[in-house]
């Protein structure tokens, strides 16, 4: 074929109305792959991030609230702090245990036969440690039973912290009735920081 037959192939009515929708779906494809598809990939990143931002501020509102409450209880007991300091103190106080198991003996008529009190560290090299440690006391006495629970319900209402980690209660091995006094072990902690 020639130059000139190939011109009016082209510009032929028939050849017109046809090259120009070929034309309009090559622009249509281009627009549709190059600007539509990132723009609608990008409105759907931005909504899948927009809901995992309001999930994280949601929790951030959670925790912030959480926060608050604590505030709020750790303000309400402010005023009760020196009863957590009375009850842990931040030093051994031997003395003060010493003088409590003394007390509730002496109002609750508890004859104390023998009185122990384990190794105590009063040093400790790292003051940054905030673990609480133990003052262990163990004793011997003897009561009849009414006594020794009121002893031992005196010793639980005091305010420093104690443990008891043993409380053995027999009968002595001569008992001649059932006002005798019976023989208590006790062993007790107290804690400090």
């Amino acid at each position: 074929m020639r130059k000139s037959d190939i011109k009016k192939l082209l510009f032929a009515n028939k050849v017109k109305d046809y090259s120009f929708t070929v034309a309009f779906f090559l622009i249509f494809s281009f627009f549709l792959v190059f600007i539509i598809k990132p723009n609608v990939v990008l409105v759907f990143n931005l909504e899948k991030e927009k809901t995992a931002l309001t999930d994280l501020n949601n929790n951030y509102e959670n925790v912030i609230a959480n926060i608050v409450g604590i505030q709020t209880e750790l303000e309400k007991s402010r005023d009760d702090l020196y009863l957590i300091k009375q009850a842990i103190p931040s030093v051994p106080d031997v003395n003060v245990v010493v003088n409590d198991v003394r007390q509730s003996a002496s109002d609750t008529g508890l004859i104390i036969k023998k009185f122990d009190i384990n190794q105590v560290n009063l040093k400790y090299p790292d003051s940054t440690d905030k673990e609480a440690h133990t003052l262990e006391v163990s004793l011997e006495s003897e009561a009849d039973f009414p006594t020794a629970r009121a002893f031992i319900d005196s010793l639980l209402n005091q305010r420093r912290l104690k443990k008891f980690s043993q409380i053995t209660i027999a009968n002595p091995p001569k008992a001649a009735s059932g006002g005798a006094n019976l023989k208590i072990d006790i062993q007790l902690q107290g804690f400090y920081l």
